[in-house]
């Protein structure tokens, strides 16, 4: 259940005992992605060169996606699971029993339904593990919110309200003595901007202020939301948004005719990386210098791109000043699972935050950013972030673009990899921000995992590329 904090919700709801990062549901410690375990990392024989698999990552930064990224997320932090919008719905049009909605979060089946609204009228969201604790009957997709504020059971009619508890056994009489005995589990909601936010962990809610960015708050800001979901791991979602391979996949794209960004000289590469900024739970970072729109390659005896005569418009030079904040960098990775984009010109910010669903998909966010606070202004850029930057941002660019080169079966997060000076963000993501997570902090065994990293370390013939490089 939500309920009202400075203009959200948020509940206190006990997770009783669901599955977390922390333990393996049986109270044991689970320390995900350890070094070389699970075949992240297997010795398999090159045959054309003889070398091992692991060995081939020397030379650079050879540490995995997941040797300290939990698989399956970070738990300790807030997530965002559905847009309001989601739930409410009646089972036959506008006539017929509002439905609950399901959605699988990090491993774990979970109903989402409206309860009873606060005192101040403010919309309540509960969630449940989709199981009824009678018979384990799912609630979804036959279950039904038969009366305002609860869930019952599509097998015997238990309903329970938004606090977890049985407040009635239909087929049991109204004398039944599971009412006020039986619960349900249930998970800590709050709903902000029109989202539902879901806390898994195994430990007490911080304020929610701590993970959402601060444009959430403010009135100012204007965020169009856009969900969908994506067949990679979360961690490679984030990953992705902030490497240097848009001068590459995004070269020549309708998008880019029709706002001219195909006619300017854009970099042909990145020079390096700079990072900008580092704290325990973000990093910020851009690229290192300019570099020319087309480069000779040697080892190609060729230029690339090959042909760059329509390119008559020059750079933008200006990128990080004209963007929603003035920032000295242009990308940023947030804890849990927030990637946000700076340097696009065009005063709005470009967020990305994934929730994962499993090892393979996540649920998607897309926030489009914007401030104004002229009515006019408001207008215009509601429906630019709607329509302009929803359609060739979010949907051409990322949906057509990205996704069908760095899905699950075509980008492989356990091959050895081998990260170079433009992947220095990269490294810090996988290396250095799981040492600060709350989960670390709060759950994992601190020492184990600080072992871990250090001998990734060692295996590595020099040290990575570092903040100030």
């Amino acid at each position: 259940m939500t309920s009202s904090t400075n203009g959200h919700g948020t509940n206190g709801h006990e997770s009783n005992g669901h599955v977390t990062n922390g333990t393996n549901g049986n109270g044991a410690q689970y320390l995900p992605g350890s070094l070389w375990e699970d075949g992240l990392v297997p010795e398999q024989t090159i045959p054309d060169q003889g070398l091992s698999a692991q060995k081939r990552t020397y030379g650079s930064s050879g540490i995995g996606v997941h040797d300290l990224v939990p698989k399956l997320g970070y738990r300790e932090y807030w997530y965002p699971a559905l847009q309001l919008k989601q739930l409410g719905k009646r089972s036959f049009r506008l006539f017929g029993r509002r439905k609950p909605v399901q959605a699988n979060i990090m491993g774990q089946d979970i109903v989402f339904f409206e309860g009873k609204k606060g005192p101040d009228g403010k919309r309540n969201i509960a969630a449940f593990w989709n199981r009824c604790p009678h018979r384990g009957a799912i609630f979804t997709p036959k279950g039904r919110c038969e009366f305002d504020g609860t869930i019952s059971c599509p097998y015997h009619g238990y309903t329970f309200d938004e606090t977890g508890d049985c407040v009635a056994a239909l087929t049991e009489g109204p004398e039944s003595g599971q009412v006020g005995k039986m619960k349900a589990r249930t998970f800590p909601t709050a709903v902000v901007r029109d989202v539902v936010f879901i806390w898994m962990g195994q430990t007490e809610p911080v304020p929610i202020e701590e993970d959402i960015p601060e444009e959430f708050f403010d009135p100012a800001y204007i965020i169009d939301t856009y969900r969908t979901v994506w067949p990679m791991n979360w961690s490679l979602t984030i990953e992705n948004s902030g490497d240097n391979h848009s001068s590459y996949i995004h070269r020549f794209r309708m998008r880019r005719i029709l706002n001219l960004q195909s006619f300017r000289q854009d970099m042909a590469y990145w020079p390096g990386v700079k990072v900008v900024e580092q704290t325990d739970k973000s990093i910020a970072f851009k690229p290192a210098g300019p570099a020319p729109h087309q480069v000779y390659y040697p080892g190609l005896g060729a230029k690339w791109p090959r042909h760059t005569w329509w390119r008559i418009m020059p750079q933008r030079t200006n990128l990080l000043g004209r963007n929603l904040h003035v920032k000295p960098f242009s990308h940023e990775y947030r804890l849990p699972s927030i990637a946000r984009v700076h340097g696009s010109g065009t005063g709005h910010l470009h967020m990305r935050w994934a929730t994962p669903i499993d090892e393979s998909s996540n649920i998607h966010f897309s926030f489009g950013i914007s401030h104004a606070t002229n009515p006019l202004k408001r207008l215009y850029r509601k429906l630019y972030l709607r329509f302009w930057y929803r359609t060739f941002v979010v949907k051409v660019t990322n949906e057509l673009e990205d996704v069908p080169v760095q899905r699950w079966d075509r980008l492989d997060p356990t091959a050895p990899q081998k990260l170079g000076a433009n992947d220095a963000p990269i490294i810090i993501w996988r290396r250095r921000l799981p040492l600060t997570s709350r989960d670390n902090i709060r759950v994992w065994k601190k020492g184990v995992k600080i072992e871990a990293s250090e001998e990734i370390e060692i295996q590595e013939t020099r040290e990575p590329v570092a903040a100030d490089d």
